[in-house]
């Protein structure tokens, strides 16, 4: 029973579970700045994003699993399916359940947001389905992380809570999305030799390693900028984000270093636990009002 409970643990990723809660927390914190607070719409839309995120990687792993995708040269943890410890079918019942269970958290934000939070949700699940299926090998994987774990669910939540959307909290979506897209970066930078030889272009394969790694330093860079605008323009400590912007350059020298092994894991987890202290250091500031 264990094993199994382990086993289904791993295929929701947990490691990457932070890039869906960081966001919310994020918009959360924004929106009690401005004197706003509900609690069951906090918690739906935390519900939500975190469910959305397990979906999105037992997709993941179903689609490149049945796309023989994850070799025996993969750097990255083992894959469920891949690895025959589960089959597709089962796979796609627990997509299924998750699915379901992301639903009965977003259907009622409709009393507090209205009719189109159903579009928004069917959105949210159809480029779920699609990042794994067409999207990220076109080279769009970044654009849906910065959409879809940056502006949707920052202005969505923070909207949720005052009924409005502000200028500050626009630049602090985009901030989000960018210091989470670092997590993609690194996760193509491991796997950029295998994504090349399976014919999937990702951003990485498209700009090679160098590229690659400047584009890290940059999305680092732009989001501490965006969100130490907000914060100004909000009236609070804009300097914190400094010390998100010191690891994310810690790293960076650390990324660069590194070679293609499985090793790399550990960058993916630096990664992670950066995208959570962004989101901490700007919720700590903002809850201090």
């Amino acid at each position: 029973m264990k094993e199994k409970i382990a086993l289904w643990i791993g295929v929701m990723r947990p490691k990457t579970l932070t890039g869906a809660m960081a966001p919310v927390m994020l918009s959360l914190a924004a929106a009690y700045h401005d004197g706003h607070w509900q609690w069951v719409p906090a918690l739906l839309c935390l519900g939500f994003a975190l469910l959305m995120q397990m979906a999105a990687n037992a997709v993941n792993d179903l689609v490149d699993g049945l796309k023989g995708r994850d070799g025996s040269n993969r750097l990255g943890p083992q894959r469920a399916l891949s690895a025959g410890l589960v089959t597709a079918r089962q796979l796609k019942r627990a997509i299924a359940i998750l699915f379901f269970l992301a639903a009965l958290c977003g259907l009622p934000l409709i009393y507090y947001g209205g009719p189109w939070m159903l579009v928004v949700g069917l959105t949210c699940a159809a480029f779920c389905v699609l990042y794994s299926t067409l999207l990220a090998q076109l080279g769009l994987g970044d654009l849906l992380v910065i959409l879809f774990f940056g502006l949707v669910p920052v202005t969505l939540t923070y909207y949720l809570q005052t009924g409005t959307i502000t200028f500050s909290v626009l630049l602090l979506s985009l901030g989000m999305g960018l210091a989470t897209d670092v997590l993609l970066v690194v996760n193509n930078y491991r796997d950029i030799h295998e994504d090349r030889a399976n014919g999937k272009r990702t951003l990485c394969v498209l700009l090679g390693e160098r590229g690659s790694l400047r584009l890290y330093l940059f999305l680092g860079i732009a989001a501490s900028l965006l969100a130490g605008y907000a914060l100004y323009l909000m009236h609070v400590f804009p300097w914190i984000v400094a010390v998100y912007l010191w690891c994310h350059g810690v790293y960076f020298i650390l990324l660069r270093r590194m070679p293609h092994t499985p090793a790399m894991n550990e960058a993916l987890g630096n990664a992670s636990r950066n995208i959570f202290l962004y989101a901490l250091l700007i919720t700590a500031v903002l809850l201090v009002r």
